[in-house]
C-alpha cells in the first residue's frame, strides 16, 4: 500500500467517525471535571446519589447502562 493510500484510508475513517466519537477524549475530560465541579460545589447531591444503591448496585449507573444498552440498537 503506497503511503498516499494509506493517508486516503486513514481521512476516511476518520470521516466515518460521529462528532462524539471523534472527540471522545475531550467529552471524557469534560464529564470528569464536571463531576469534580459538582462534587465540590454540591456535596450533598453527591452523597446522596451514591446512597441510592440497591444490591450493591448504584441505581443511576445501572439506569443509564441500561439506557445505554438499549440506545445503541
Amino acid at each position: 500500500m503506497s503511503a498516499s493510500n494509506e493517508i486516503v484510508g486513514k481521512r476516511q475513517a476518520a470521516a466515518s467517525l460521529n462528532f462524539f466519537e471523534r472527540d471522545l477524549t475531550v467529552w471524557v475530560a469534560l464529564c470528569i471535571a464536571v463531576g469534580i465541579g459538582l462534587g465540590l460545589l454540591f456535596p450533598a447531591l453527591v452523597q446522596a446519589i451514591d446512597r441510592m444503591e440497591f444490591a450493591q448496585v448504584n441505581l443511576p449507573v445501572g439506569v443509564l447502562n441500561w439506557a445505554k444498552r438499549y440506545s445503541d440498537s
